[in-house]
């Protein structure tokens, strides 16, 4: 599931969630920050203000508990639920390419052509984009209304449907 958290309170309630013997993953990429004097690599969470959380129902109210927890996302009344492999690929994109990423919110491009990735990081992975800019692609990750851009040569992408809406 998918928890909504205060604003930069990502991995402290994360660790919060951890400390109450509650299962939280708080994806976690490394960028490159200008101070003053100098550039800096920090580590901030992927989904600015989301955790994912994997609890019980009899567990819902123990996370709504926990300091800097807001609320669970929810869809249609209902708490919105991430597959396991959606969780393996969001892991699998950070792992191998934790630097060249960037979240964005596409609800402002419509999605279009469906693809697959014969190559890279999201080797052997459908999805819908919603851009391709040069050697940047934007995945949509529709559950969580927000995309991915990873670099992503155009040759390694194999076109499988046009969207027609």
């Amino acid at each position: 599931m998918v928890v909504y958290t205060r604003s930069n309170w990502e991995k402290k309630a994360g660790q919060l969630l951890t400390d109450n013997d509650l299962v939280s993953y708080c994806p976690i990429i490394k960028v490159k920050k200008k101070w003053a004097d100098r550039y800096k690599t920090v580590e901030i969470p992927l989904f600015k203000s989301y955790l994912f959380v994997q609890v019980t129902p009899s567990e819902q109210n123990r996370v709504l508990q926990v300091p800097g927890i807001i609320s669970f996302v929810k869809h249609c009344g209902l708490p919105v639920q991430i597959r396991q492999d959606e969780m393996e690929r969001v892991k699998n994109i950070i792992t191998v390419n934790d630097t060249n990423l960037e979240v964005i919110n596409y609800k402002q491009f419509g999605v279009g052509d469906r693809i697959y990735i014969n190559h890279g990081p999201f080797i052997n992975q459908e999805g819908h984009i919603a851009d391709i800019n040069g050697s940047s692609i934007l995945m949509v990750l529709e559950q969580l209304g927000c995309a991915l851009v990873v670099k992503v040569s155009q040759n390694h992408i194999t076109h499988i449907s046009t969207c027609l809406s």
